[in-house]
């Protein structure tokens, strides 16, 4: 189990397509209910999805270069417990490499409007990947599986159906209770069993967001990042 303890930033972006009250606590809160399906959340259970860094909400939430958003960070005011793919124990070394895969396959992207040319940039790199690719143990662990799972997704519904499976079987596998969990982001992959990262994703449900404090007021910025998620994933094939 991992632990956010007290004091720790978070951060969320929005895009400005709506207008949003910078000073206004309410503008923090959770997606209005109910709540869409997501990656870790079902249809109409809460769900907050914050990161450790705004350098990788940019990257999540494929905000273009030199587009306005809104940036909101958020203090943890309790430590808050998190259950995390990355960093399941298990016993017997031979299977090390179950929690990785378990990992690649959650943090796949998804697909949407915004990520076509990620996709497109995806495809024209692997082709159309199958199970029957992987080759050896190497391949099981490699920083590049949860790209191509993210190619074999073609539906996220299905996806989604699929992770939150997992996260209810994580979450139940805890004597303590869990408040959420935690996760790399597929164009930063760096957490494994060996490697925690200070770039991750965290999703929080309806307790612990109580744990956290706004801080006021959220920020209008504009993306003046150099690098997106394909140059990112593009980092990625360099090594």
């Amino acid at each position: 189990m991992d632990v956010l303890k007290k004091g720790t930033k978070l951060y969320r972006i929005r895009d400005c397509k709506k207008e949003i009250k910078l000073n206004n606590p309410e503008e923090f809160l959770p997606p209005p209910s109910p709540q869409s399906m997501n990656r870790a959340n079902e249809k109409g259970e809460t769900a907050l999805y914050l990161a450790s860094s705004s350098d990788v909400c940019l990257l999540e939430t494929h905000i273009n270069i030199k587009q306005k958003y809104v940036l909101f960070e958020y203090e943890c005011v309790e430590d808050i417990n998190l259950a995390s793919f990355a960093n399941i124990r298990v016993p017997n070394d031979n299977l090390r490499m179950v929690p990785e895969v378990l990992n690649a396959m959650f943090i796949a992207p998804s697909r949407s409007a915004k990520n076509d040319e990620l996709f497109n940039t995806l495809v024209n790199h692997y082709g159309k990947p199958s199970p029957y690719d992987i080759n050896d143990v190497s391949d099981l662990i490699s920083m590049e599986l949860p790209l191509k799972f993210g190619i074999l997704n073609k539906n996220n519904d299905t996806l989604y159906n699929i992770t939150n499976k997992m996260c209810n079987v994580l979450k139940s596998s805890f004597q303590s209770p869990i408040d959420g969990i935690r996760y790399s982001s597929c164009y930063i992959p760096l957490e494994d069993a060996d490697c925690i990262s200070s770039y991750y994703n965290v999703v929080l449900y309806e307790k612990a967001i109580g744990k956290l404090r706004p801080i006021l007021p959220a920020t209008e910025k504009v993306n003046d990042k150099r690098i997106n998620s394909i140059e990112s994933i593009k980092m990625i094939w360099k090594g």
